[in-house]
């Protein structure tokens, strides 16, 4: 077990790195920025969305996110309108941009993993899928951890 972890230590540099690049590189056609990327991501995924949870999801300052929400909504990409419960509240919703961005980066993704697919063999295809799929679950089961805290 510990040599297991010890090689899992080794190798998850290089696949966060390897990811960022392919982030990068997936969001280097479109017309954002990364961390405007992964406020439409967070956004889409959540549906709807305060100033201070956009800020929190994506670990950048208050005021920085809102100044990136207000280029964002001038471009189309957000909507920001006044919470109906609590008009002092901002509700930033998905916008038409930003729609076209998922749309968009899925596609790219796709291709993405066509060539990972064209790599593999159909039985380690399989494999890479099941091990996708895991890895899916369990940081699903940490992100919901982490938010309980």
């Amino acid at each position: 077990m510990e040599q297991k972890l010890k090689k899992l230590t080794e190798m998850f540099p290089h696949i966060i790195k390897s990811y960022h690049s392919v982030s990068a590189s997936l969001t280097k056609n479109m017309d954002v920025t990364l961390n405007q990327f992964k406020a439409i991501l967070y956004i889409d995924a959540v549906e709807k969305s305060t100033l201070n949870e956009l800020s929190s999801a994506l670990n950048i300052a208050g005021s920085t996110t809102s100044e990136m929400v207000d280029r964002m909504v001038r471009r189309k990409y957000l909507n920001r309108s006044p919470d109906k419960e609590n008009r002092r509240q901002v509700i930033i919703t998905i916008g038409l941009k930003g729609k076209k961005t998922i749309v968009d980066f899925h596609q790219m993704a796709k291709e993405h993993f066509e060539k990972i697919f064209k790599i593999l063999s159909p039985k380690n295809r399989d494999k890479f899928y099941k091990a996708y799929e895991m890895l899916y679950e369990v940081t699903k089961e940490i992100d919901k951890s982490v938010e309980q805290r």
